[in-house]
């Protein structure tokens, strides 16, 4: 069989069937007689044995073989095969088996496993495949070699899945796998994020009597923590520590290492206590784990006695504990300390390195203390660090925070000098600052810099630049910008076109953002439905509705009920009601169905225009259709009966939502309450006010000022005085409004001494009395007698209250 021309036709997936059953065609050559090596092959075994045979010389031997009479053993064959294997003679391997076949020798479980190490090298897997075909049609069974061989090759393709099903057929063939190949398939799957595939693998091999090691269960775990699933890692550690495995100083340090990380302290102390119970020292990757924690956590003083132990210890702070330690303090604002530690690394060592300056400067920018911050540069330029772009990026934000542009450009300038590139965050630092000066010839000056230096301003940066002219009012300059972007070359995308067109619609330029849309759509994007809907209400409410209709038909085939509801409600309001019912008339057309908020939105306008059995009728059409009616529903029924002075039908409408299961709601009772009153039915509306507590309900702060008022105007002050005073005590917090009602009514029966104990309390909780009180306390004033009564209050208070 040639296996350079003939690779296994079968795919993976089809492998299964391969495994399956054990051929019984296999016939053992046994013939009794003891095996004579010649004197040619002592020699080739001597030759590859002593590991100093060379390409050429292992293939002038290999000639030499197959034309010896009798043919060498296959094992001679299989010395040599092997030899130019380690020579990496991977095509020279495949071209002696397919001589050796033709000759006549017959492949032994070894040699398949040569050629199928040759087919991996060469990354022909199928070749491989193939081989595994002729053994097992030869009766020959995959060995340890020949999974470990397969899988490993598939793995270094990044086909792990394969390589797992091969594992898994191998297996259930009765091929015993080693820790070692186990080792590989568990950090493989760990390496792809299949945690639990691994820690299953893993506990099958124990589970089959071999057992794992602190490498099986350390892949197990650091990947568990790798991923933050550190409840997953403390149990495979408990479970590693139960089956006799004893953790060694690199588990620990990971666990530790994930603990403090996931801020849980005191459970990564805990195990430093456990190793040196154990007999094992912490060391540096331990300890610096553990203070990183504890920094992050703020926890500076168990920080402070970490240290000191640690150094008890013997392990002294390097300079990634230094870092921690300044870096940390920098982001708590504790830069005087952080200097402390920077000075100690300098009195002391270690050197410090670039992140320990980048750090510090950070800080010192953020912190505002720009001197300190030029200070550091100045020490960094004077010790020769070299300088990086996050350093670069660091200071320049810095100046720019500080509006120092000409320092930030000249900034730039260096980076090009030094062969360093300006990355995005260098680009959008100098936009952050054009975003907060608002300046047009800034902005230009900026996108200039930008644009002569390696980083090369894409979109974003300009959408970011137009978003900051915007909302300093410099629509003009902004769409001059984003035209010339346009001009230059560049696309722009949904997010640039939707920052300019909502820009154009905030200072009113709806035609210009008309414009737009109508490009965006020709280039083949798009709005969200969200705008659009946001837009057709803008516009509406604008009054703009030639510009509404026209954005709503922009919506084209992703037209929703959303813009429907939107542009419906917007016509309502502006008394274009006809307008309204044509386009609600015409939603069944577009392939849509109304939802409950059309209809509660045509409801409502029914209402508002007086048609209450138009209303009625859409209501039943609306259930008819399927939609339960809401709250919203009902309370635009009984408010609209109430206006139309017909409160008898108001009452019918909320008895009706009684009787259909439902459970009036506090609004509808505010509405139905202040709507009777409106009528003249005050005894009525008490009634139902007293109804709320029976109900379930809690009256809100609206309810009482309805009920307050109508007691007020009907000079009914000592019910109103009681209702004030039972608010509170029903969880309800009077409002403004309410002890101006109260105050005012007592004042206009001038029972002024009754109304002062409530202007106290009112001014007490920074309320403002309004202007019926205020011209009421100037006619009491006026009064000969008037002064005397309330200037305890004046002088408490000041007579401001009365300006």
């Amino acid at each position: 069989m040639n296996f350079g021309a003939k690779p296994c036709s079968r795919s993976l997936s089809s492998l299964s069937s391969l495994f399956k059953s054990r051929t019984q065609n296999h016939v053992h050559r046994t013939t009794g007689l003891i095996l004579i090596q010649t004197e040619l092959e002592v020699k080739v075994r001597r030759e590859c044995k002593t590991g100093k045979l060379n390409l050429e010389k292992a293939l002038l031997y290999f000639e030499k073989l197959v034309q010896a009479r009798p043919v060498p053993l296959t094992g001679t064959f299989n010395h040599l095969l092997s030899s130019v294997m380690k020579l990496k003679g991977f095509s020279e391997v495949i071209s002696m088996y397919n001589r050796m076949r033709h000759l006549g020798v017959d492949p032994c479980p070894y040699t398949s496993n040569i050629l199928i190490n040759a087919f991996r090298h060469l990354e022909k897997f199928e070749y491989a495949f193939g081989v595994l075909c002729d053994a097992l049609k030869r009766g020959l069974e995959p060995d340890l070699a020949t999974v470990d061989s397969l899988v490993c090759g598939l793995f270094s393709q990044g086909r792990v899945v394969d390589a797992v099903k091969v594992f898994d057929e191998m297996s259930e063939r009765g091929v015993k796998s080693d820790i070692t190949l186990y080792g590989t398939i568990i950090s493989k799957l760990c390496g792809v994020g299949e945690t639990g595939k691994a820690l299953e693998l893993h506990r099958r091999m124990v589970a089959g009597g071999c057992e794992g090691n602190a490498v099986t269960y350390g892949f197990i775990i650091s990947s568990f923590v790798k991923k933050k699933s550190i409840d997953e890692a403390v149990a495979v550690f408990g479970e590693m520590k139960g089956n006799g495995v004893s953790p060694d100083v690199l588990l620990y340090g990971v666990m530790i290492h994930g603990l403090s990380n996931a801020g849980r302290v005191e459970e990564a102390r805990g195990y430093i206590d456990e190793m040196v119970a154990g007999g094992i020292s912490p060391d540096l990757i331990v300890y610096n784990s553990l203070i990183y924690g504890m920094c992050k956590e703020g926890m500076w003083e168990d920080v402070a006695e970490m240290v000191n132990e640690m150094v008890r210890r013997g392990v002294s702070p390097d300079v990634c504990t230094y870092n921690t330690l300044i870096s940390r303090l920098c982001k708590d604002k504790k830069l005087s300390e952080a200097m402390d530690v920077f000075g100690s690394m300098i009195n002391k060592g270690p050197k410090p390195n670039l992140q320990t300056y980048n750090s510090l400067l950070d800080g010192l920018f953020t912190g505002g203390r720009l001197t300190d911050a030029m200070k550091m540069v100045e020490s960094m330029r004077h010790e020769e660090v070299e300088l990086n772009v996050v350093t670069y990026n660091i200071m320049i934000s810095g100046y720019c925070k500080y509006g120092k542009l000409e320092e930030a450009i000249e900034l730039i300038r260096e980076m090009n000098c030094k062969g360093l590139k300006a990355d995005s965050y260098t680009c959008m630092s100098l936009i952050r600052f054009v975003n907060q000066a608002g300046d047009s010839e800034v902005a230009e000056e900026v996108t200039d810099v930008i644009r002569k230096s390696d980083c090369s301003p894409d979109i974003r940066h300009y959408t970011a630049l137009i978003d900051g002219l915007i909302r300093k009012e410099k629509l003009d300059e902004a769409r001059r910008l984003f035209d010339e972007i346009l001009d230059k070359g560049l696309v722009a995308d949904a997010v640039a076109y939707t920052t300019m067109i909502l820009g154009c619609f905030k200072y009113g330029k709806m035609k210009e953002a008309m414009e737009l849309i109508r490009r965006m759509t020709r280039e083949g994007m798009r709005l969200s439905d969200a705008l659009y809907t946001s837009l057709i209400r803008g516009a509406g409410q604008a009054g703009n509705w030639d510009i509404a209709l026209e954005i709503f038909d922009a919506c084209g085939h992703a037209l929703n009920i959303i813009q429907f509801n939107a542009l419906i409600d917007g016509l309502i309001k502006s008394g274009k009601w006809d307008d309204a019912k044509r386009l609600f008339d015409g939603i069944s057309d577009k392939g849509l169905v109304p939802d409950t908020i059309t209809y509660n939105t045509m409801i409502n306008g029914y209402c508002k225009h007086g048609k209450l059995e138009e209303a009625t009728e859409l209501i039943r059409r609306m259930i008819h259709d399927g939609l339960k009616p809401d709250s919203y529903t009902y309370t635009s029924l009984i408010h609209a009966s109430c206006r139309a002075g017909d409160s008898d039908a108001a009452q019918d409408i909320f008895n009706a939502i009684r009787k259909s299961g439902q459970s009036p709601d506090i609004f509808q009772f505010n509405t139905l309450i202040s709507g009777l009153i409106k009528n003249g039915k005050l005894d009525e509306a008490k009634r139902f006010f007293d109804e709320i507590q029976n109900m379930g309900l809690v009256a809100d702060v609206v309810t009482y000022n309805i009920v307050i008022n109508a007691l007020c105007k009907h000079k009914m002050l000592s019910e109103a005085r009681a209702l004030f005073y039972e608010v509170e005590s029903k969880g309800c917090s009077p409002d403004s409004v309410m002890f101006n009602t109260v105050v005012s009514g007592f004042l206009q029966l001038n029972k002024v001494k009754d109304a002062v104990p409530l202007l106290e309390s009112m001014l007490d909780r920074k309320f403002t009395p309004d202007s019926v009180v205020k011209h009421r306390l100037r006619c009491v004033l006026a009064r000969a007698d008037g002064r005397k009564t309330l200037q305890p209050l004046l002088d408490t208070y000041g007579e401001n209250i009365l300006e």
